[in-house]
């Protein structure tokens, strides 16, 4: 895709990407291979503090 910015650290994608897109959409998977794995979530993201 010619001038296609890079994502910004904080920012993101920025605006007028459509990520539903066809475009977008066959971009992300001919690149999936070189994304990283999301983290694992474990019982302890998933937990409320009861201290107040």
């Amino acid at each position: 895709m010619p001038d296609f910015k890079d994502p910004e650290p904080g920012v993101g994608m920025g605006e007028g990407i459509d990520l539903n897109s066809p475009a977008f959409k066959k971009a992300a998977e001919a690149c999936k291979n070189l994304m990283p794995t999301p983290p694992q979530r474990t019982n302890a993201d998933e937990t409320w503090s009861t201290a107040d």
